[in-house]
């Protein structure tokens, strides 16, 4: 049952061309509500202004006249794990009056577990926002004739007990019937002026490892889920006016994502919409209308992002990539899913800002056009404060939004084709994408701050680990544990944020150990070795250890607490 997101025998260049032309005027419009958004759309392909027509891939591939052996050619990367998938057929339907959804789902659950089993534990992770008036009410659950029960396990976690017993490598369709109240939060999961979230809203198997299913309650704090590599066929339908931001690519008003670890997705009615084509990726900004300047700076630094981590870590292996400006919880930069970012917005972030950002005006030309001293620091009069550092400080909330984007672009290949535990091991994509975080910063010098840059404050921070691990230090930092898992982080929550660091700190030694050229092409294997299945801590280490002499640094970084 292997496939890959684009057989190269079957879609050449030209036909891509053909097909992005299509999607970047259609994949994100409901079938309902396109009309009134068409000439918010950037046409990158003439003569597809009426998209009351819509070419699918299928039919173009039919009517596509045959390509040569150059043109099928396509580099993007691609599962090779030979490893059986689950397979979901979903129909949704937004329902704006009770701001919920009606979900039906059928999933074809593979058996991968290496064992013979009597039940199958699921995550209903919408339940963890009982308190705030969200959740799931399952109306339904059958195998074939038989109507079934789920029976909760611990929180979030349930467990389906299977009418008989499934025999290791064997599939069994599990038919499903649900709704989902959307929370009144500005969350991954939740509603907030128009624009309605639906990150981690679906059903899921839980993971089975050492023999024994995963019970990995949701808790509040980083990315509390643990999913594997599946491929969804999801109908969305919803009101008039609506758009729908999603993971996957639309054809024939279905929604299919193939090798994907997640499958979220955006309904809005009050957002605008921005398209370009890159590096044959449909680009799509979702931005709140009077930000059209934010709107553009997230587009271009998605470009800089894609163009530099395709080269780096291997192509981005999708047709598209959403990003979605909209409300988060405070302190939350963004939350990445495969195909679709939601990212917070400031609204105070003007024209003018990006002017100054842009080098089109100066630091004194700012200041006269807007009035705005609230963020220029204050220093004596016979000092004024030099103007760089009266730039660093304004620039603050653009330089974030820079950074925001190219680390959540980071997670699609460090989360999304590489997997691990976010619950038990969150250091590993967070500290990979602060690095190409850091790595986008140095390259570009897009985000920086002029006096300290990322990589400055990654070897800092190395030097005082060694010298904390040395005994060396005086004593009054002491750094993250990074074996804590999340649940571990809920007692000391202040301190969970350190863990981003101090994996990019661990990255970045290595980085100076092996230099640029030895480590970029390390982490492209590191890629090709781990696309779509998920790494473990010990696999990382054994990996990195063949790279350079960093058993110390390990022992450092990774040592258990006493």
């Amino acid at each position: 049952m292997n496939s890959t997101m684009r057989p190269s025998k079957e879609i050449g260049a030209n036909m891509k061309k053909a097909i992005l032309g299509v999607i970047l005027t259609s994949i994100l419009l409901s079938a309902a509500g396109c009309n009134s958004k068409t000439q918010k759309v950037t046409h990158k392909t003439p003569d597809t202004s009426d998209i009351g027509i819509i070419a699918s891939r299928r039919e173009t591939e039919n009517t596509q006249s045959e390509t040569t052996e150059s043109e099928i050619k396509d580099d993007r990367i691609i599962n090779l794990t030979q490893r059986p998938k689950n397979q979901y057929d979903i129909n949704v339907k937004f329902n704006e009056e009770s701001n919920s959804a009606d979900v039906e789902q059928k999933l074809s659950y593979v058996n991968n577990t290496g064992s013979e089993l009597n039940e199958i534990y699921f995550n209903l992770i919408p339940n963890a926002f009982s308190k705030k008036e969200g959740g799931i009410e399952v109306d339904k659950i059958s195998i074939g004739t038989d109507d079934l029960k789920m029976e909760q396990v611990k929180e979030t976690v349930y467990k389906l007990s299977l009418p008989s017993p499934l025999a290791n490598g064997k599939v069994v369709t599990i038919d499903m019937k649900y709704s989902v109240k959307i929370p009144l939060i500005a969350d991954r999961f939740g509603f907030y002026n128009n624009t309605y979230n639906f990150g981690n809203v679906l059903i899921t198997p839980a993971l089975f490892e050492n023999g024994e299913w995963l019970v990995q309650p949701y808790v509040d704090i980083g990315d509390a889920f643990y999913t594997e590599i599946s491929d969804y066929r999801v109908s969305i339908d919803v009101p008039d006016g609506y758009l729908v931001a999603s993971t996957g690519t639309r054809i024939d008003n279905v929604f299919v994502a193939e090798n994907v670890r997640d499958f979220a997705f955006t309904i809005t009615k009050d957002l605008d919409l921005l398209c370009e084509e890159y590096e044959d990726i449909a680009l799509n900004v979702f931005y709140p209308k009077n930000c059209p300047g934010t709107g553009k700076h997230v587009m271009e630094v998605a470009k800089k992002s894609l163009s530099l981590f395709n080269e780096m870590l291997g192509k981005y292996p999708y047709d598209t990539l959403n990003m979605v400006l909209c409300g988060m919880p405070g302190g939350i930069g963004g939350m990445e899913y495969p195909g679709l970012i939601m990212m917070t917005v400031d609204e105070d972030i003007t024209e003018s800002l990006f002017d100054l950002y842009n080098g089109k005006i100066t630091v004194k030309e700012y200041l006269e056009k807007t009035g705005d001293n609230t963020d220029v620091p204050s220093g004596e009069p016979s000092e004024p404060v030099p103007e760089d550092v009266i730039k660093n400080t304004v620039l603050y909330s653009v330089n974030s939004l820079t950074k925001s984007t190219a680390h959540e672009i980071g997670h699609q290949w460090f989360y999304g084709i590489v997997g691990n535990d976010e619950v038990r091991y969150p250091w590993i994509d967070e500290g990979f994408c602060r690095f190409m975080e850091a790595y986008y910063e140095n390259t570009y010098h897009d985000g920086a701050n002029d006096d300290f840059s990322l990589f400055d404050l990654l070897l800092n921070m190395d030097q005082s680990i060694y010298n904390e691990y040395k005994g060396i230090s005086d004593g009054e930092v002491k750094s993250v544990n990074l074996n804590e898992s999340l649940y571990d982080f809920m007692k000391h929550k202040e301190e969970y944020g350190e863990i981003y660091y101090k994996g990019a700190a661990m990255i970045y030694h290595m980085y100076r150990e092996m230099g640029d050229e030895a480590f970029r092409a390390a982490v492209k294997e590191y890629i090709s070795t781990f696309a779509y299945t998920e790494v473990t801590p010990d696999e990382f280490r054994e990996f990195w250890s063949k790279k350079g002499d960093f058993a110390e640094m390990f022992d450092v970084y990774l040592k258990k607490s006493e």
